[in-house]
């Protein structure tokens, strides 16, 4: 799946030796957000995750605005 996301995969720090940077924060994000999608392919009727899913968007949503504004 190709993001069209101005922000590249190779910018991002790695989430597990990063300072909590919101740049860190979407890295890890687009990994939960990964699987998740692949757990609900699998197991439409999971609603608990689609809940997560949902909210994850959101959260990818509001810090890609954030670093754009903040460049």
């Amino acid at each position: 799946m190709q993001d069209a996301d101005p922000i590249h995969e190779e910018s991002l720090p790695d989430p597990d030796q990063s300072d909590g940077s919101p740049k860190a924060q979407l890295k890890g994000l687009r990994e939960r957000i990964r699987r998740l999608g692949e757990h609900l392919q699998e197991n439409p009727g999971d609603r608990k995750a689609r809940r997560a899913l949902d909210r994850a968007l959101r959260k990818k949503r509001s810090l890609r605005r954030y670093i754009e504004g903040s460049d």
